[in-house]
């Protein structure tokens, strides 16, 4: 809510760990969506894993919260 009604921004974006699945799933129940993936992008105990980018657009967030006017 800060970020689209205070800071007046368009779209809001985020990476995510490929290992932790239950942050990706809270990320896409508040409306992220995800919109690419960097492979092997990160070293994790000696093990490449991918990130995932995420985004929220202004008008998506509106809509998901009830108020289809900006």
């Amino acid at each position: 809510r800060y970020a689209f009604e205070v800071l007046r921004l368009h779209r809001l974006e985020l990476e995510v760990f490929s290992f932790n699945p239950r942050a990706q799933h809270v990320y896409e129940k508040a409306g992220f969506r995800k919109e690419g993936v960097r492979r092997d992008a990160v070293l994790d105990n000696g093990r490449y894993a991918d990130v995932i980018l995420m985004a929220i657009l202004e008008d998506e967030w509106h809509i998901q919260n009830g108020n289809e006017t900006i």
